[in-house]
């Protein structure tokens, strides 16, 4: 698990009720933790949750590992990430560029790792830390590593490349709807996804993107 991956939309696949065509955080959360679901495919944040036995049934039942390969030789670990950002218009930039410091300081993200066990950091001194592997140890499972290595995997190649693209949105949205009439059985699956490639090339096509094959 890192901090990835499907679509709110897609999660019903996994983790989600017969017919569900939209499953978000919380009820993927519910669902795995009361051991209705037997996998769930989500941001490294949930590995906290699913494994604290106070709210979770199978807190000391759940395994790790990386999302598998795509088949055509690439990993299909996704990776979100946030950022703090100062404003064009801010009239406290200054104050503003101190506090992104203090937050995202060594110090800092080291202290919330050790008071609340927060696994997502975006410091490589703190994941390597003996204090994150800690952390990140989740029913003697080494945790920590997989993190690490789904960031070096988003590292390669410009992984990311595909988000700078600005017509991704509406070529995402053109896969919900198709994931959305599978799952309500209006369209069989083959035909939903044909429609959505047609689509989402036409919308590529539309912002002057060359589309090979």
């Amino acid at each position: 698990m890192a901090d990835h991956f499907l679509t709110a939309r897609a999660w019903w696949q996994l983790a989600g009720p017969p017919g569900a065509s939209s499953n978000g955080f919380n009820e993927n959360l519910a669902l795995f933790s009361a051991g209705k679901c037997a996998m769930w495919i989500d941001a490294t944040v949930a590995a906290s949750f699913v494994t604290n036995p106070k709210d979770s049934k199978v807190a000391d039942k759940v395994g790790f590992a990386l999302a598998p390969n795509t088949g055509l030789g690439k990993n299909a670990n996704w990776l979100w990430a946030w950022n703090l950002a100062i404003p064009a218009g801010s009239k406290k930039k200054e104050a503003a560029w101190e506090f992104i410091k203090w937050a995202l300081s060594k110090e800092t993200i080291g202290r919330i790792v050790a008071a609340h066990g927060y696994p997502s950091v975006c410091r490589r001194s703190i994941i390597v830390s003996e204090k994150f592997r800690e952390v990140l140890t989740l029913n003697g499972q080494d945790v920590a590593s997989l993190y690490l290595q789904v960031l070096e995997l988003g590292g390669k190649g410009g992984y990311m490349k595909y988000r700078t693209v600005p017509v991704y949105p509406q070529v995402g949205d053109k896969i919900n709807k198709a994931i959305e009439r599978i799952a309500t059985k209006q369209q069989a699956a083959p035909e939903a996804m044909k429609q959505a490639q047609g689509e989402a090339i036409q919308d590529l096509q539309k912002a002057g993107f060359k589309v090979d094959g």
